[in-house]
């Protein structure tokens, strides 16, 4: 997947290193926080869509390390959709996960829900669906860039997962 480079890559990256699934904020560029903040660095991902690699909606893409811990189980229904540039699991780790920084911290309060809502996701993916998700993407990113949190969207996105934990 294409994206714009936000961050310094590693010169000597450990082998054998945990999967993280928070950035290291010492290696993000200065313009970088608000490529970030402003999802600018996604642009590139308009070609993936293009070339039909990717969907504007659906789970993230994965990175191999971090395979083994998003696609087992019930939660390995995300490969039977399009992986997109949005969708409710990016939307809740946009409003809610990247303000965490810690990594233990985004595993116990972040990771689970993201993981529930990429099985949502599979569950009530439509038409109908999609647009309302590019619609919360769209308005989440408008609040991030005003300073403002999407809490009506986090909750509605909380209890999606919710609903499917309980189910």
């Amino acid at each position: 997947m294409y994206k714009f480079r936000s961050m310094k890559v590693l010169k000597n990256p450990k082998k054998g290193a945990e999967a993280s699934l928070r950035p290291n904020e010492d290696r993000i560029f200065p313009l970088g926080r608000f490529i970030r903040k402003a999802k600018i660095d996604e642009l590139p991902q308009l070609i993936n869509i293009l070339n039909g690699t990717m969907s504007i909606i659906g789970p993230r893409p994965v990175a191999e390390d971090q395979f083994e811990m998003f696609r087992y189980g019930k939660w390995n229904e995300a490969e039977k959709v399009s992986v997109g540039l949005s969708g409710p699991a990016a939307l809740y780790d946009y409003i809610y996960g990247d303000q965490i920084t810690d990594e233990k911290e985004y595993m116990e309060k972040v990771y689970p829900t993201r993981r529930e809502l990429e099985y949502t996701y599979v569950q009530k993916a439509c038409l109908w669906y999609d647009l309302k998700m590019i619609v919360y993407t769209v308005i989440c990113i408008l609040y991030s860039l005003f300073g403002k949190e999407c809490k009506w969207i986090l909750n509605e996105l909380v209890e999606e997962a919710n609903n499917t934990m309980n189910h």
